[in-house]
């Protein structure tokens, strides 16, 4: 690998090259896995519900239950490694669809004393919609006395339906795999080796030179930026805390600009986009930048 890692001119400079956006393989076999424990679950959930009277309970069951098939979705995200959010929104809202059917029919088993089998119940799905009418008319539960059917059991319904896809849909795509980098060797989210110094950007040119050339020392003769609001070149390395194997070093351009409505707007602009180090280099680059701020603290002491 250090070999490989020598200076290169740039358009031969080696990057961090990103994994695919998703694992086929184990994301349907994560996808399978979620639907398994979501029909075990959503039985035991229609088992468990009919026994509940108090609606703030019923309520209570709904919220955890809805977060139980949100983080179903979760398992193929995590497990196939995916970043797509459209990807992760539909097998999220899949799985919820098909808990809340699950649900349905257990819970029309349980209604009817299993007068009808599983089987009809599927094949049957006009079955399944009488049976569901006859408990909007008749309600199926009641709270001091009063039977809750008609509207309001629907209203119930609806509210239990839309949380479930809701945290379906909405919790796989904030649990997307990161896009941070990932170690090569042992697959681990490699993490920010620490705050490094910024740099004026008057010597754009130099500095990206230096950085493709891997003369991290040359470091030291780049000053900081006169004022808060000039622009400047930060410095983002990342490295896998484990092995230490992967190291990706990004140089940006932080600048104002001025928008197509006219507002001013801090923007962020790679000019070196996530460059793999060795793990020397990496060390090298932490030891400097700490010289650096040291040497800037001094100075600015005085």
């Amino acid at each position: 690998m250090a070999d490989l890692l020598q200076y290169q001119p740039s358009h031969g400079a080696i990057y961090y090259r990103p994994p695919k956006r998703f694992d086929l393989i184990r994301t349907a076999a994560g996808f399978v896995a979620a639907l398994l424990i979501g029909a075990m679950g959503s039985l035991a959930y229609a088992w468990i519900l009919p026994k509940i009277s108090s609606p703030l309970i019923r309520v209570g069951a709904v919220a955890v239950a809805a977060a139980s098939v949100g983080y179903l979705g979760v398992i193929p995200v995590r497990f196939g490694k995916v970043r797509i959010p459209a990807l992760a929104a539909i097998m999220g809202s899949l799985i919820s669809l098909f808990c809340l059917y699950v649900m349905w029919l257990g819970w029309i088993d349980h209604l009817v004393g299993r007068q009808l089998p599983y089987s009809r119940l599927i094949l049957e799905p006009m079955t399944l919609t009488k049976v569901i009418r006859a408990a909007y008319n008749v309600g199926t539960w009641s709270y001091h006395g009063d039977i809750v059917r008609g509207p309001m059991l629907l209203i119930y319904w609806l509210g239990e339906a839309a949380a479930m896809v809701a945290s379906g849909v909405m919790i796989p795509m904030k649990k997307l795999a990161t896009d941070d980098p990932i170690c090569t060797q042992c697959g681990a989210v490699c993490k920010q080796a620490g705050k490094l110094p910024r740099f004026d950007a008057d010597r754009q040119a130099d500095f990206v030179a230096a950085v493709e050339a891997r003369d991290f020392q040359a470091f030291a003769a780049f000053p900081g930026a006169r004022n808060e609001d000039d622009p400047e070149l930060s410095l983002r390395l990342l490295s896998c805390p484990v092995c230490r194997t992967t190291n990706v070093l990004t140089v940006n351009e932080i600048a104002w600009h001025i928008n197509n409505q006219g507002q001013a707007k801090v923007k962020s602009t790679p000019l070196v986009d996530q460059l793999l180090v060795t793990t020397a280099e990496a060390a090298q680059i932490v030891t400097v930048c700490r010289a650096i701020r040291t040497a800037r603290s001094e100075q600015a002491a005085k």
